[in-house]
């Protein structure tokens, strides 16, 4: 929400709108919540920050990889600090998909140097199902 004053042209100092006064816009707000970067108007919430809490203690619990290169997350580092440490990823990115910012089921666990690379492309496609086993394990 935009601010207003008045600032004054005359040498008066009334409470009293004068005709020679004009109407000066004062800056917006700073967004409250989210990143505060230019050019983006993420929000969060209160739920939004729970599920994340509980997203991060799950992974740690169960040692979780990183799913884009599946090697291990150091997870004493503190959070987003290090290549290593755990970074929440959202499979599908909020910049194409901002609907799905608070959905849980899209969360993913990765390292903060794998999420950075990935910047906002779409997931990567997985090989899927084999038709038959190609590769006999003796």
């Amino acid at each position: 929400m935009a601010s207003y004053f008045f600032k004054s042209n005359a040498r008066d100092d009334k409470k009293t709108v004068h005709p020679t006064q004009t109407l000066v816009r004062l800056q917006p707000e700073a967004p409250q919540g989210g990143d505060h970067m230019p050019g983006r108007t993420r929000k969060t919430s209160r739920q939004f920050e729970k599920d994340k809490a509980a997203f991060f203690n799950q992974c740690k619990a169960q040692h979780a990889v990183c799913w884009l290169c599946g090697m291990p997350i150091d997870y004493n580092a503190v959070k987003n600090t290090t290549d290593d440490s755990f970074n929440l990823d959202h499979m599908f990115p909020v910049s194409k998909h901002p609907e799905l910012q608070f959905d849980p089921a899209g969360f993913k666990p990765s390292h903060t140097s794998c999420n950075r690379l990935r910047g906002n492309q779409d997931p990567p496609a997985p090989i899927g199902t084999l038709s038959r086993q190609w590769i006999t394990t003796a």
